[in-house]
Order: structure tokens, then sequence, then C-alpha cells
């Protein structure tokens, strides 16, 4: 379960992305801070959230963003591990790494190539270009991924 984030560290987060410290940021700074608080909302939840809002959101207005129930990373780990699974006719835990691109840019919300290539940095893919997926939702849960080598992608 994901950490209760205190009310010290949303105004810390708040404070960071205010960079012309005026007491205000922007709903594309909303965004990004909500999600650097360890929420994972889809763009269309966020943005219902938002739409109703002013440009320049106050911290009173981001907490109450932060505040609503938008998915983690936490509670998103079993369905993403069932739905890899049913992608994977070999039960072997792999993947293949050009095919998992391609669905990342291609279905649901599509990422770009460059987005893509940020999550795919730290995957490890054996030589014929096959990834673990467990070790993918592992770093997209926890945000690291030292436990696992190279030798690991077999």
């Amino acid at each position: 379960m994901a950490k209760e984030v205190s009310q010290d560290e949303q105004k810390d987060c708040f404070s960071a992305l205010d960079t012309e410290q005026k007491a205000h940021l922007t709903k594309t700074q909303v965004k990004s801070g909500v999600r650097a608080l360890g929420k994972s909302p889809t763009e269309a939840e966020i943005d219902a959230v938002l739409k109703d809002l002013p440009e320049d959101i106050s911290f009173p207005s981001f907490k109450a963003v932060y505040q609503n129930k938008f998915p983690t990373p936490q509670s998103q780990d079993a369905k993403a591990r069932e739905i890899l699974r049913m992608l994977d006719p070999s039960n072997d835990g792999l993947m293949k790494e050009s095919d998992f691109r391609q669905m990342l840019s291609t279905i649901g919300e599509p990422m770009g190539h460059a987005e893509v290539d940020l999550l795919m940095d730290d995957c490890v893919s054996n030589a014929n270009g096959m990834f673990r997926y467990e070790d993918f939702v592992t770093l997209m849960v926890t945000g690291y991924m030292d436990h696992i080598t190279d030798s690991q992608a077999h």
C-alpha cells in the first residue's frame, strides 16, 4: 500500500513546482505534482477534476485535487500483472520488447516514442529482444530495479 503523503510533503511539492514563486500552479504543473506525489490518474481522470478550476491554482486547490481517489501504481500492480500474463501465450514470463513498445504507443492513452523510450530505459532485454514483464511492473510500482540484473532476462 502507498504511504500517506503529509500536508508538508504536498506543500514542498507545490513549492518546488512553483518556480516563479507566484503561489499558484498551472494545470500542467498540478498534473505533474499529483503524479510526483505517487498517484497515477489517466489524463481523462485528472482533466475531469481540473476542468472547473481556474488556470492559476492555489495550494488549497492543489491539495483538494490531490485528495481525489486517483489510482496509485501500487493499486494497479495486480491488474497490470494479470493483463501482461494474458499477453504471454508461452507462460514463461517474457515478452518481446518491440511488441510491448508497439502496444504502449498505440493502445489506450497512446504514448509518444520518447515516453516509451524513457519508460523502457531500465528494462533489461535479452539477446532475443525479450524482457521479464514482472520486472517491468515492479519498476513501475516501486520506482527502482536495483535488484534486477541482466542475467535475469533469460
